[in-house]
């Protein structure tokens, strides 16, 4: 084959696809245009903005060169072009939709991104999807090559921002300790916590067999490896069931590739430890059971999902619900339901103010009542405007914009699927606290549920066409879209993957490499307070404090206070904490013990070199 034969059959395909790519980049182009016009009128503040980490007007110009180039070709091939108009109906649905996100604010750039995906997947649908299918439709180990990638390089990310001092005590070291004292199967206080017993907090039972292997590695990073390793391990219950219901294993790959890049799903493992970021694998698991009508397998991935934590058995409620509505399965639906109801008022009635004396504390949603009750007669009454709720703030938009545009809208297609998601959204967006709207790990738990949707809805929309071979192309390029989609608005929102190529994030600072020699010098059997991001560190003992202590508000009568300027100083500024340092080292119940750069080691009645006090009394001085 020469390069002329190439370069012909290349022509060929973009003609095919005229139309295709006259509405994908017309729509960007139309876009940014409408949006300067009408909504944006600033010109330097609109294309000088950042989208993707790059201006805006680098994807204008790149937008204004391909639509040159179309109607450059539209003389050549004038029959071919006409041969496929019928697409443009399908697209001006699409645009008039997408613009219709204008009244979403500044929200609209989700559906730029929607766009965008669209015009990365269809040149490559032109050009090598086909040949990619053929080439990888028999290698069955190549998603369990991305979910061993994805858990690497995850569990690397979530260890270096710890040994950066980047994590915190809420919630990495509640969780240390937490580990560190069930590993010995003792259930007294949690210390960082302050609570008598970590289950007056959150009922979540799945720590305990987790935690058996610290006690070989008794360190902060088991639980973020352990967390990366679950979460990743989702990608095989989604594989199986995308396999199944769209019957294309590279489709099913993409899917999981839009899984793992999710925003969301980066969000949490990026943000310490928490058990229901381990949750969206078990119901995966549950869901793909079901769905092969597994129902041994099906309950014991009940019973895993459960025991995350006690919301989940909301989860599990709505899951019986959509069983009734879509399989009219009654009987396996209402044992759900059941199931469900039942553990939720065992965790939250009995197990959790049995350990605690103010009761569950995690009723949090005023917008709907002052009570359960309350909440769940104002959505039975009045739903709409308890869906109004979900979307009454331009943060809540962008978080349910999000969901959408990342899985490009697909899950649209599967309204009944989308059901599952209710409970997930509301526990978030129904929240009175603002910084449960967005990010964080609070976005992770209606991942699995979109991502079902999604893959529901690329099915529905594939049985508009009758011939098989049209299907299984339609399936693969929104499979490929959705990838695209995801991995876009993720890049869009600062993933926390994009850390593992830049080459400073592998850069260690003096101060930091001299904060973990230091702590080489604290006994493990010692009473510490320290500050926030340094408590992950040392939580492996019996009494470990924070400070200042933000939960019981006063100081403890502990054995060593250290201090350190390196990683996040958080709650303090710099100026703060070197204050903080200084009155302890002129303190009569504390002494200077250790110093290594400017990380400190007070112990309690320990007699101070007065040498030693006044050159850290320079360095600190030096340092504001």
């Amino acid at each position: 084959m020469n390069i002329n034969s190439i370069f012909s059959k290349i022509k060929e395909k973009l003609a095919i696809n005229f139309w295709y790519l006259v509405i994908i980049y017309g729509g960007l182009l139309a876009l940014s245009l409408f949006f300067l016009i009408f909504y944006n009128n600033n010109f330097d503040s609109y294309y000088y903005d950042n989208i993707l980490a790059t201006r805006r007007w680098v994807f204008l110009a790149f937008v204004v060169f391909i639509e040159i180039i179309i109607i450059l070709w539209a003389n050549y091939y004038k029959n071919e072009i006409k041969k496929n108009i019928s697409i443009i109906l399908i697209s001006i649905v699409a645009i008039i939709f997408g613009w219709h996100l204008h009244f979403y604010g500044d929200n609209w750039n989700y559906y730029y991104l929607s766009l965008l995906a669209l015009s990365i997947t269809l040149p490559i649908g032109i050009t090598f999807l086909n040949l990619l299918e053929e080439r990888l439709k028999n290698n069955r180990n190549l998603v369990y090559y991305i979910i061993i990638f994805f858990a690497v390089a995850y569990s690397i990310l979530a260890i270096i921002r710890n040994y950066k001092f980047e994590a915190h005590a809420l919630d990495l070291g509640i969780y240390t300790q937490a580990f560190y004292k069930f590993s010995h199967l003792d259930f007294t206080e949690n210390t960082v916590r302050q609570i008598s017993n970590l289950w007056g907090d959150h009922f979540h039972p799945i720590l305990v067999p987790l935690s058996f292997l610290f006690r070989i590695y008794p360190s902060s990073n088991y639980l973020l490896i352990v967390q990366s390793i679950v979460v990743a391990l989702g990608g095989i219950f989604l594989y199986l069931l995308a396999k199944d219901v769209l019957k294309n294993n590279l489709s099913a790959v993409f899917i999981v590739l839009a899984y793992l890049v999710f925003f969301g799903l980066q969000s949490a493992l990026g943000f310490d430890f928490h058990a229901i970021t381990l949750f969206p694998t078990f119901y995966l698991m549950a869901f793909y059971f079901i769905y092969k009508k597994k129902l041994f397998w099906y309950f014991v991935s009940l019973l895993l999902l459960l025991i995350c934590k006690e919301d989940v058995s909301i989860f599990v409620v709505f899951l019986g619900i959509f069983l009734i509505l879509w399989r009219k399965d009654w009987k396996i639906g209402i044992s759900t339901i059941i199931i469900g109801a039942i553990w939720f008022v065992l965790a939250t009635k009995i197990i959790i103010p049995h350990f605690s004396t103010n009761g569950y504390m995690y009723f949090d949603y005023n917008i709907l009542g002052s009570t359960q009750k309350e909440a769940i007669k104002t959505i039975s009454t009045n739903p709409f405007y308890a869906w109004n709720a979900l979307t009454d703030s331009i943060i809540k938009q962008k978080t349910m914009l999000i969901f959408f545009s990342s899985f490009g809208f697909m899950s649209v297609f599967s309204p009944i699927a989308l059901l599952l998601a209710i409970p997930a959204l509301g526990e978030s967006l129904w929240n009175n606290f603002l910084s449960r709207w967005y990010g964080y790990h609070y976005m992770i738990a209606a991942l699995p549920m979109f991502t079902i949707a999604a893959i529901f809805g690329i099915n529905n929309i594939s049985q508009l066409f009758d011939e098989e071979k049209t299907r299984r192309k339609i399936i693969l390029y929104i499979s490929v879209f959705i990838f695209f989609s995801s991995l876009s608005v993720a890049m869009n929102e600062k993933m926390f993957l994009s850390n593992l190529f830049k080459i400073s994030n592998f850069k260690f600072s003096e101060n930091i490499t001299s904060t973990h020699e230091i702590l080489k010098y604290i006994p493990l059997n010692a009473s510490v307070t320290t500050q926030h991001s340094i408590v992950p560190h040392l939580a492996s003992r019996d009494y470990i404090y924070t400070y200042p202590d933000l939960i019981s508000q006063k100081e403890h009568d502990s054995e060593y206070y250290v201090f350190s300027l390196a990683g996040s100083l958080w709650p303090f500024t710099k100026e703060d904490l070197i204050e903080k340092i200084n009155k302890f080292l002129v303190s009569d119940d504390y002494g200077l013990y250790k110093r290594i750069d400017t990380a400190f080691i007070f112990k309690k009645n320990y007699q101070s070199n007065p040498d030693e006090i006044i050159e850290a009394q320079s360095i600190l001085k030096n340092l504001k």
